[in-house]
């Protein structure tokens, strides 16, 4: 879907819905650029990654989600913040192979729930960033299972 913007350049969206949570997302990324906008994101851990494995985006909720260290943030490093993550499961190694899995698979849409090793349950849910006909990063969506 293109959508005209105040500064005149087009805009791809990449508009859907978050299983199961009846909220709807859009993804906006400028024609030249592989930065977004993410509207209506409050509930949901959200971050974006480059072909490069370089963190484009990031929202508050996913680092206070992972508790990542603001140096990790900072450097931008997909494989550091992993390696960081990974450590909060009960088989490190199985989590990266899987998230590593999904990068390969460049078209792959993912959705599941993940369990931390202190309990916490994970909806999970990655897309392809596309940008025109070419994918240009991956989109992460995280949303914690909140017992009462």
């Amino acid at each position: 879907m293109l959508k005209y913007s105040p500064d005149q350049t087009y805009r791809e969206c990449q508009c859907w819905e978050f299983p199961g949570s009846g909220s709807n997302l859009e993804i906006v990324g400028k024609s030249n650029d592989v930065s977004v906008e993410i509207k209506d994101a409050e509930r949901f851990g959200i971050l974006i990654v480059d072909n490069q494995r370089r963190m484009v985006s990031l929202n508050r909720t996913f680092i206070e989600m992972w508790r990542l260290p603001e140096k990790i943030v900072a450097s931008q490093n997909d494989d550091l913040a992993l390696a960081f993550v990974a450590e909060q499961f009960e088989k490190p190694g199985c989590f990266l192979m899987q998230v590593r899995g999904v990068y390969v698979q460049k078209n792959s849409i993912i959705q599941d729930t993940i369990r931390l090793k202190d309990g916490r349950i994970f909806e999970r849910f990655s897309q392809p960033q596309w940008l025109g006909q070419k994918i240009v990063g991956r989109i992460w969506l995280f949303r914690e299972y909140i017992r009462l």
